[in-house]
């Protein structure tokens, strides 16, 4: 939780929240009119324009996909707050949004891409290479996935650009992500837990950045992410297996 630090304040007749600790990236949806403010270390979240509300407030963790023990820290996590979660839920939806025709939005399908090809009697994947959830389609996906499905736990992952030295690393938190980057265009938030990639450094020519980032990042980072959900995936469903026995 952002603590007494934070403060809430208006910007570009946006509500907001900024803090004096850490700036956290997250994925909003214009590239146009990103603000940070200089001096006493004040940050605003990046991505952030005119018509967006930011999501409540909630704790956001941090892995680096170069750490040799991050695979099992994030499935780690991951297992921990689905395990707090599923009791209120009937099915998990991982939504993975993004497009294959930007190297550095590709995260989301290829994500979606490996956890279709794992088997999982309570998980169902939107959003792979071949059928990718996008800005031009997501409020249709949005929709279907709560028409279809009784009390869905969606975990909702995306790319994002942030500060330099968090290129690289995943994000996990136990709320909603606003995706986004570079379509000029409000869409919802979405996800009762989101997972972020960062893949690239924001505050200049963000789009073009996003064309020129490496695809080998992006896919250490979403063999990453798949595979933590898959493990994670496998130890909740054995525990409620075990339960069962008891």
């Amino acid at each position: 939780m952002i603590d007494k630090d934070t403060f809430h304040g208006k910007l570009n007749k946006c509500n907001f929240i900024i803090s004096k600790r850490e700036p956290q990236e997250r994925v909003f949806l214009s590239t146009k009119n990103n603000h940070t403010s200089s001096g006493n270390n004040i940050y605003c979240f990046p991505y952030f324009s005119e018509g967006d509300i930011l999501m409540q407030e909630f704790t956001q963790q941090y892995f680096d996909v170069n750490h040799p023990d991050t695979l099992r820290k994030f499935s780690k996590a991951f297992f921990d707050i689905i395990n707090q979660k599923t009791d209120y839920y009937e099915q998990m939806i991982i939504l993975c949004i993004g497009t294959d025709r930007c190297t550095g939005d590709s995260f989301g399908p290829l994500v979606g891409y490996k956890l279709s090809e794992a088997s999982h009697e309570n998980l169902v994947v939107y959003g792979t290479l071949e059928n990718p959830v996008h800005a031009k389609n997501l409020e249709e996906n949005i929709e279907h996935i709560y028409d279809a499905y009784r009390k869905p736990l969606v975990v909702a992952i995306d790319a994002c650009l942030g500060r330099t030295e968090h290129i690289g690393h995943l994000t996990l938190a136990d709320g909603p992500l606003k995706p986004g980057i570079g379509v000029n265009k409000q869409l919802p938030q979405v996800g009762d837990i989101s997972i972020t990639g960062i893949v690239n450094f924001s505050g200049f020519m963000e789009f073009v950045v996003l064309q020129n980032t490496r695809l080998g990042l992006v896919m250490s980072m979403a063999e990453i992410t798949a595979n933590g959900i898959r493990s994670a995936m496998w130890r909740h469903n054995l525990s409620k297996k075990k339960a069962v026995l008891v």
